[in-house]
């Protein structure tokens, strides 16, 4: 299995928050610590992605009343 550079880990996220800036979007605040925890491989991709959709799907839930 191939495994990333640090390096190159840091450049896939400044490349994949720039691309979600490109489509008029911000990553929250949360998002972009759990890319930084990644590219200093403190996380996996799989990690950052499982936690990043709860998150998505936690903000969908209608606010109880």
């Amino acid at each position: 299995m191939n495994k990333l550079t640090t390096i190159q880990k840091q450049t896939a996220v400044t490349n994949a928050i720039a691309s979600v800036r490109l489509e008029g979007l911000e990553p929250s605040e949360a998002t972009k610590k759990r890319l930084a925890l990644y590219a200093e491989g403190k996380l996996s991709a799989s990690d950052v992605r499982e936690r990043t959709l709860r998150e998505a799907q936690q903000l969908a839930q209608p606010a109880a009343v």
